[in-house]
């Protein structure tokens, strides 16, 4: 219910789609970041530092990106409660190409908690 790729919805007001990018780490939390296509046009391309389109995954419509803010560790036993109850229905599971590219570009990001890059980095690690 919680793997590598897993999306889902419900988990915010915004109804956003969020992605689980990592295996659980040793307190059993994974790392989580929601898609955003809130930003438009040059303002987006400023702002994001991968753009993600339609081709990427079957729930975008139009050019998005991480909304990378947002990103953090949630317990594994909370998402995957609410994934069983149905509260958080998924969508398509991400590929792992696309996986991999948002796991690089949080990586690369100066703004992101170590508690997320470590999460992140052990998966990678693991792989």
């Amino acid at each position: 219910m919680t793997d590598l790729g897993t999306t889902f919805r419900g988990y915010d007001p915004g109804n956003h789609l969020w992605l689980i990018l990592s295996l659980p780490n040793q307190h059993d939390y994974i790392a989580l970041a929601n898609f955003t296509s809130h930003w438009t046009g040059e303002r987006l391309h400023r702002a994001c530092p991968l753009i993600l389109t339609e081709h990427d995954h079957p729930w975008i419509v139009r050019e998005t990106c991480i909304f990378w803010d947002g990103a953090h560790l949630s317990p594994c036993t909370e998402i995957a409660d609410g994934i069983r109850s149905r509260a958080l229905p998924t969508e398509a599971v991400a590929t792992p190409e696309l996986v991999a590219r948002i796991q690089e570009t949080a990586l690369r990001l100066p703004d992101i908690p170590p508690t997320f890059r470590n999460a992140i980095r052990a998966t990678i690690d693991t792989d």
